[in-house]
């Protein structure tokens, strides 16, 4: 743990950072995965150097599915990189 202690803000700033960091989240391609996928099958191995979670997943449909959970940034597992097809899988099995 660290003994950050943020500055205080005014509301405008607050407005104005959480605008900025959902146009950045945008940006990342946080929103791109609005359809709904069920999956029937996920896998999750821990890097034991790292500690980095990589899970797969195949959905109903045979697409293979892939994304990074960490630890360390939060008392919870987040996530480094959210649900995402993967580009080398071809989409009909």
């Amino acid at each position: 743990m660290t003994d950050f202690q943020p500055k205080p803000q005014t509301p405008e700033q607050v407005d104005e950072g959480l605008r900025n960091a959902m146009k950045q989240a945008k940006e990342d391609g946080v929103f791109d995965m609005t359809e709904r996928v069920k999956f029937t099958y996920i896998t999750r191995t821990i890097c034991p150097r790292t500690g980095v979670h990589y899970l797969d997943a195949i959905s109903d449909k045979g697409e293979h599915y892939m994304a990074q959970m960490e630890t360390g940034v939060e008392k919870w597992i987040t996530y480094k990189r959210v649900w995402y097809k993967d580009p080398q899988q071809p989409y009909d099995l």
